[in-house]
């Protein structure tokens, strides 16, 4: 298991976690007319960066693989998963939007606000698992 892997399998786990003590917070402490809106934002928030986080662990076994061979002509996969993470961030982040402040902007079904929350709490804990494991890391 290579290191992207490694810290990967370490972040999921670590993002539910904080994830759900988050969801329970903003469940519990907001009133009534936005918790819902919130609280199912807040979790598409942590689902999409980790499903964004498992095509970059993909993406990154194909950049490996085309580093050990120069002559692999994987290329093209590479660029379909960054391709792939960035039309379905797109299309997410636009669909939440959409909902808030055009079709239903009196009551949205959903928050960008908490989406954005949700998502930046994946990265954060990336980061700071990338910082913390600096050296401890390696391959095997």
């Amino acid at each position: 298991m290579d290191e992207t892997h490694k810290l990967a399998a370490i972040v999921a786990p670590i993002s539910w976690i904080c994830g759900l003590i988050g969801w329970l917070i903003l469940f519990f402490t907001l009133n009534k007319s936005i918790r819902s809106a919130w609280s199912i934002s807040y979790v598409i928030g942590i689902m999409t960066a980790l499903l964004n986080l498992g095509l970059m662990v993909k993406g990154s076994k194909h950049i490996q693989k085309n580093a050990l061979n120069p002559y692999n002509k994987s290329v093209k996969v590479n660029v379909l998963y960054y391709i792939l993470r960035i039309i379905l961030f797109t299309a997410i982040f636009a669909m939440i939007i959409t909902d808030q402040y055009i079709f239903n902007s009196e009551a949205p079904k959903f928050n960008v606000w908490a989406t954005l929350i949700g998502y930046s709490l994946v990265k954060i804990i990336l980061l700071t698992v990338v910082l913390v494991m600096k050296g401890k890391v390696k391959n095997e």
